[in-house]
């Protein structure tokens, strides 16, 4: 009896031991099954939150990117303005065909009398015309609308060369300018119509997509009629002379101070000649000459009283060795040092003003 009891009790105890880890188990499992779904649930609302968003990006995104493209607009705008007061700007009043003519032909006469010399030699030419050729001895009038930019180019012609003549160059060979007259722009793609990481490389033309034609049709199509103006322009001027080494690094110092904008692109110097010269020979090294006859005539009479001649020869003594001085004995340095060739090219910039969002010449 008791036997049985003991039986019936380890029984009963097993099955309700099974039954408590079966019914953790199931509690488990559907946990676990609810924290799935919980974080289905999740990723669904928040994929369709990113569909039922406005396209990226955002606009928490697009005020702060227009703010900073204000920021950086107004940082530039106040830069170019302050490059602006240095522009090189001709008279306020109007001038002219004929007064810039007689203006430039004073210019080239007072800058050819005031031209350096080196030793006794100008470095100009009578009839040098420092760029304008054009209208220097030729019977060439300017347009009126081309006046206002030639005073310009003359006025910088001015101030390069004050600095060639003040560092007192050895010989100016050559001066051009950047020709306008006549020459029509051709016109050129802007920066923004090409895309150079676009597809097909290079060059490709941009093709605006979704967002750039929604862009272009809230631009409207006024404001993309009406290009606007560059920020700056420049005119190129090249120069080419001959001058010793201090000339030429106080051009370009010069040139770095000019108050106008002035940059030099290119600089090309080479040596006039060879800046070793052979040594002189001495005197006593010298191969000596033989002796040179001196010859006279003397008369004699001869036994049959024929007058004949004879020559006498008299040596005449070589020259004394003499010593070579320290400037005959130099090959090198900077005071033989032959000038140098030298060739500038100089663009001038003029920058636009730009105050409270207008623009101001």
């Amino acid at each position: 009896m008791n036997r049985s009891k003991l039986i019936l009790a380890v029984i009963g105890a097993i099955a309700l031991l099974g039954s408590a880890f079966f019914i953790h188990r199931a509690v488990s499992v559907s946990a676990k099954a609810r924290e799935g779904k919980d974080a289905r649930d999740r990723a669904f609302s928040d994929l369709e939150k990113v569909y039922k968003d406005e396209i990226f990006p955002s606009q928490a995104n697009v005020a702060t990117v227009k703010d900073d493209v204000a920021r950086y607009e107004g940082v530039r705008d106040s830069f170019a303005s302050a490059l602006a007061a240095k522009n090189v700007q001709p008279p306020a009043s109007r001038i002219t065909p004929s007064a810039f003519m007689q203006t430039l032909q004073a210019f080239v006469a007072a800058k050819i009398k005031a031209a350096p010399s080196t030793a006794g030699r100008s470095c100009v030419s009578d009839d040098f015309a420092f760029g304008f050729d054009r209208y220097i001895g030729a019977p060439v009038m300017p347009q009126n609308d081309e006046v206002p930019r030639l005073v310009q180019q003359l006025l910088i012609t001015k101030d390069i060369v004050d600095v060639l003549f003040a560092a007192r160059i050895v010989e100016l060979r050559s001066m051009t300018r950047e020709v306008f007259e006549g020459v029509q722009a051709t016109a050129q793609p802007k920066p923004a119509q090409l895309d150079e990481g676009a597809r097909g490389g290079p060059g490709r033309r941009n093709a605006p997509g979704r967002q750039g034609r929604a862009a272009n049709a809230k631009q409207g199509g006024a404001a993309a009629a009406a290009p606007e103006e560059p920020l700056f322009t420049s005119q190129r001027f090249t120069v080419s002379f001959v001058a010793d080494e201090h000339a030429v690094l106080t051009v370009l110092n010069d040139l770095a101070r000019l108050g106008c904008f002035a940059v030099v692109s290119d600089v090309r110097i080479s040596k006039s000649a060879s800046d070793i010269r052979p040594p002189e020979t001495s005197v006593a090294d010298a191969p000596q000459e033989r002796p040179r006859r001196d010859t006279s005539r003397r008369r004699r009479t001869s036994r049959r009283g024929e007058d004949d001649e004879e020559e006498v020869a008299h040596s005449v003594p070589a020259p004394a060795p003499k010593e070579l001085t320290l400037a005959q004995r130099l090959m090198t340095g900077p005071d033989i040092d032959p000038p140098l060739e030298v060739s500038l090219v100089i663009d001038v910039y003029s920058f636009r003003a730009v105050k409270a969002g207008k623009e101001a010449e």
